[in-house]
């Protein structure tokens, strides 16, 4: 089994990002147009469980949006568990 190496620059990533329900509204009117515009289209509102891939501006896949639900207790890591593969 190989080891992705800490530091490997030319392997892409895209940034997983816990938004809790309770939060939603705030994090998402901070966000550019484009972001909020096609989250709010997919009804993403931060629900434990659920994921919303927000494409760049090239069509491709640029971050990935994690509903953690009320963000906090002890239930949070549940709901990270909880996501889709």
């Amino acid at each position: 089994m190989s080891q992705l190496p800490i530091d490997a620059p030319d392997i892409p990533v895209t940034p997983l990002i816990p938004v809790s329900a309770d939060g939603w509204a705030d994090w998402i009117a901070a966000r550019p147009d484009r972001e909020r515009t096609w989250a709010q289209a997919a009804g993403f509102t931060g629900q434990a469980g659920t994921v919303c891939a927000i494409p760049d501006a090239d069509g491709g896949l640029e971050r990935v949006l994690a509903g953690i639900g009320d963000g906090g207790g002890s239930g949070a890591l549940w709901d990270w568990a909880g996501l889709p593969g």
